[in-house]
């Protein structure tokens, strides 16, 4: 079951109890009446706001349930000076990449574009890797995440001559 899903089951269950109660409760009809559309609202509500709320990037702060993650791949980043600094991140052990907003900084935000021009030189396409994304405990260790290109790969093995020639035909 997706997160959305169970959020949403969620919500939709406290409506219907809420609205319950309501009903249940010795009012007058248009009271009652009102309590069913009230959790009516709100379940469409819910529906709306938390689909919206998928399609935004998450402020690490916020993240609570990945802060165990050690590294993570930066797929793609953007900022707005002043603002945020945006990434698409793929976490280890997580199907799907996510959207994470970091507090403006400009010395994260130059360390991320150092990281991508090194990671281009090395030929990996400017994909970054950022040492412990949400922090470790510690609020502030937020703000010190660590962007690094990935290591160059392994040259070819040679042959076992370790000349690079093809071996003499007989």
């Amino acid at each position: 079951m997706s997160g959305f899903i169970a959020v949403y089951a969620c919500a939709a269950v406290s409506a219907f109890a809420l609205a319950s109660i309501a009903v249940l409760a010795p009012r007058h009809l248009f009271v009652r009446a009102g309590a069913v559309a009230a959790a009516t609202f709100l379940l469409g509500t819910a529906y709306f706001g938390f689909s919206d709320l998928m399609s935004r990037p998450k402020p690490v702060r916020m993240a609570f349930a990945e802060r165990a993650a050690e590294d993570a791949t930066v797929l793609g980043s953007t900022y707005k000076e002043g603002e945020a600094i945006y990434l698409w991140l793929q976490l280890p052990g997580v199907d799907e990449p996510r959207a994470y907003s970091l507090p403006w900084d400009a010395k994260q935000a130059e360390a991320l574009d150092q990281a991508q021009r090194e990671s281009k030189k090395k030929g990996h396409a400017g994909v970054v890797q950022v040492k412990r994304p949400f922090g470790q405990n510690d609020s502030d260790e937020v703000e010190k995440q660590m962007f690094y290109a990935p290591a160059q790969a392994a040259p070819p093995p040679k042959d076992r001559q370790g000349l690079g020639r093809p071996e003499p035909m007989n």
